[in-house]
């Protein structure tokens, strides 16, 4: 999420096609599954389809597990655009299955290089 909104607010909610990965492995059926707190397959995959790596299993996310921004406009790198180490991020986790996938109630340093989640609508 940053400053213009959150998935809740900005996504074209599919109810009718699922969401899937690259390798067209089910992630959720649809926006209700998506946001209900737990997917089918974990996003561990980058945009080829290649496994993420294994050097740590956080992403950026900083987005309730309904899609909502967590928690105001704090803690989102200064809306995704910078990386001063004053800042901080909210983490999910590309590993898991469980509401943890969003939102891993932690946060890390702006100037950490991690993935982000990728969303092709």
């Amino acid at each position: 999420d940053d400053v213009s909104g959150s998935p809740d607010t900005r996504f074209v909610k599919s109810f009718a096609q699922p969401y899937v990965r690259i390798d067209n492995k089910l992630v959720a059926n649809d926006w209700t599954d998506l946001t209900n707190g737990s997917i089918a397959n974990p996003i561990n995959i980058d945009e080829n389809g290649n496994a993420l790596p294994s050097s740590t299993t956080v992403v950026w996310s900083h987005v309730r597990t309904d899609g909502t921004k967590d928690g105001g406009d704090t803690n989102d790198c200064l809306d995704w655009t910078g990386g001063a180490s004053f800042t901080f991020g909210g983490l999910g986790s590309w590993s898991a299955t469980d509401g943890t996938w969003t939102d891993t109630n932690t946060l890390s340093n702006c100037s950490s290089a991690l993935s982000i989640y990728c969303f092709e609508q």
